[in-house]
């Protein structure tokens, strides 16, 4: 369960949303790419959004939203 503040993992429901946000902006926020930094407990991740994959991107292992 989520703490008041919003740390552990997303809830179902939370996961959702997530996934519909990103379509949202996939269709009418993003240009040609958006690449973000993000702490964690674990060390930064990194998030990259494009329109176009990386010529060794096998574009199947992505999963569709």
């Amino acid at each position: 369960m989520n703490g008041s503040d919003g740390d552990g993992p997303l809830t179902p429901q939370e996961l959702t949303a997530l996934r519909a946000l990103l379509r949202r902006f996939a269709s009418y926020d993003l240009d040609q790419w958006e690449e973000w930094q993000v702490a964690t407990p674990h060390g930064p991740a990194y998030i990259v959004i494009t329109r176009a994959p990386e010529p060794d991107w096998a574009t199947e292992r992505f999963i569709p939203l």
